[in-house]
């Protein structure tokens, strides 16, 4: 699964919204997840993936495991309700 979401942010900024969108999903969805530059790597059961924040876009890419495949829409919809939310 592939989101992207421009915006006027800067990366600092970005960055620091991702953060307020990967708490709730890591919560939700049992995930941990490492800053890499300006890159977030996260892992879980069946879910894995990461999010690159560049200075006028986000791109999000998330490989679900064959028990999280039925969730994808659901997944899906709340990754970009949450990034409609915090970076537009």
């Amino acid at each position: 699964m592939r989101l992207e979401r421009n915006h006027d942010l800067g990366v600092d900024e970005a960055k620091q919204r991702v953060d307020r969108i990967r708490s709730g999903i890591e919560t939700q969805y049992g995930l941990s997840g490492e800053w890499n530059g300006d890159t977030l790597k996260f892992v879980g059961a069946s879910v894995n993936g990461h999010i690159v924040v560049y200075e006028q876009r986000v791109l999000v890419e998330v490989r679900l495991g064959f028990a999280m495949m039925l969730l994808e829409g659901p997944i899906k919809s709340h990754i970009s309700a949450a990034m409609d939310e915090h970076l537009v």
